[in-house]
């Protein structure tokens, strides 16, 4: 199956994504998180939770994590030891989502409304962070997304390379530069272009194959000079 076919199936999940609450929360770890229908749901993409649970954290780590969406990834960091964090999406109704989770969780997680670090208050960030996640949208795609379509479409990887164009100055020095993709999914071809150009080769560092229309590998990577 070729790349347009996968990405059909992608945007079919992703109308799907819009009629799937039907009111009962998610669950992961045995602890419920809010869901809602415009904003990407853990429920329908399985790789939310499995990133949430494999993704490296030291204890006492400051994390930024973005496009955070229902807010899972960086509340269940917090659960395994992550001291503090910021968690950012472009979408107004996933930060009220992931604002709402991190009250009913008590978790230490600011969240701020940005397109990538565009709006990124440096007065949260003047310490830098032990960890910046991002589950990115690995679709490649010439055409620009639609609003929910941007949770997994990135118009010739714009926004990625952004993320790695500017995440050095909210590491800190010894910070680890991660990021979600899926090599079936995406396009390596253009993600290895724009590591190169900033430097970075990609290490990786955990992978699973998830079910979603059909089965798709996942995994974390970390950029490495």
């Amino acid at each position: 199956m070729n790349k347009s076919e996968l990405h059909s199936e992608t945007k079919t999940l992703l109308e799907l994504n819009g009629t799937a609450y039907d009111g009962r929360p998610f669950h992961i770890n045995g602890r419920s998180y809010f869901v809602r229908n415009n904003v990407f749901n853990p429920r329908v993409f399985p790789s939310t939770s499995w990133y949430a649970q494999n993704l490296p954290v030291t204890n006492g780590d400051h994390i930024l994590e973005i496009g955070t969406g229902a807010g899972v990834i960086a509340i269940e960091a917090t659960y395994k030891g992550a001291g503090w964090g910021v968690a950012t999406d472009i979408s107004k109704d996933a930060c009220k989502l992931a604002r709402k989770n991190a009250r009913q969780h008590h978790a230490p997680i600011i969240v701020l409304q940005s397109d990538v670090f565009e709006q990124l208050h440096m007065k949260y960030c003047q310490k830098g962070f032990d960890t910046l996640f991002w589950s990115m949208p690995f679709g490649y795609t010439e055409q620009e997304p639609t609003a929910i379509e941007r949770t997994t479409f990135d118009c010739k990887y714009q926004s990625i390379e952004r993320y790695f164009a500017g995440a050095e100055r909210f590491l800190k020095p010894k910070g680890k530069l991660l990021f979600g993709f899926s090599k079936i999914l995406g396009s390596e071809k253009h993600l290895d272009k724009i590591l190169r150009t900033y430097g970075y080769t990609k290490k990786l560092l955990s992978e699973t194959t998830l079910k979603e229309v059909r089965e798709v590998d996942f995994g974390i990577y970390q950029a490495v000079r």
